[in-house]
């Protein structure tokens, strides 16, 4: 969603794109934040085909929902992904040659870790005040900041995260890695369970062998 925000010169428009962007990062972060601190509850376990047929479908769905709450607790590629984009709120963008190189310049700042709420830390604070001054001495440097171009890839093709990509640039590339990191892990929507391009299919693959080899030491 963030490469989609697009910026006008007037200062209403880009003061409401920013303000979307604000809304759709905390959204993110919530989610990812949810994610990384939910506990699974050892009770809801995978329903067998036997136990479901003794079921109702809204019953098997209720409980196959919170079957799935916890796993992605402390989950690496979340966690990782969440500190690389709170490390951009405390770095500068060394592209841009203007003093509006950082969010915190043009008023974007995040929010202390509060233990009781522990699923806002990370999420960020707009002071628009701020911001529309930082507009209205220079808009273009706001625009680089958030949209500045600066692709270099390794020797793999990989595009990589440097200190001169605009700040919507730098999470477009995080978020990629991200999904990747875990459609390696769990695979991607419909496929197979047992997928062996995958970290959880491999793992799947093996304890199937495991308990075959165990039923033939039994026989």
């Amino acid at each position: 969603e963030f490469r989609r925000v697009l910026f006008r010169s007037d200062t209403e428009a880009m003061v409401t794109n920013i303000k979307n962007f604000v809304t759709q990062y905390n959204d993110m972060i919530g989610l990812v934040s949810t994610k990384v601190n939910d506990v699974h509850d050892k009770a809801y376990a995978p329903l067998t085909d036997e136990q479901k047929t003794a079921m109702k479908d809204a019953d098997i769905t209720a409980w196959e929902a919170k079957a799935k709450v916890g796993l992605l607790h402390n989950d690496d590629a979340l966690k990782n992904a969440s500190n690389a984009y709170r490390s951009y709120f405390s770095s500068s963008v060394q592209s841009i040659s203007t003093s509006f190189n950082s969010l915190n310049s043009v008023g974007i700042t995040t929010k202390p870790y509060n233990s009781a709420a522990p699923n806002d830390a990370g999420k960020i604070v707009l002071d628009e005040t701020k911001l529309r001054a930082a507009i209205a001495q220079d808009s273009d440097g706001v625009i680089k900041l958030f949209t500045n171009q600066d692709v270099v890839t390794d020797s793999k093709g990989n595009t990589q995260i440097t200190n001169k990509q605009g700040i919507f640039q730098s999470m477009y590339i995080q978020a990629n890695k991200t999904i990747t990191s875990l459609s390696h892990k769990a695979g991607n929507t419909g496929a197979v369970v047992n997928d062996a391009n995958t970290d959880l299919g491999i793992q799947l693959i093996n304890l199937g062998r495991k308990i075959t080899d165990f039923e033939d030491r039994k026989s």
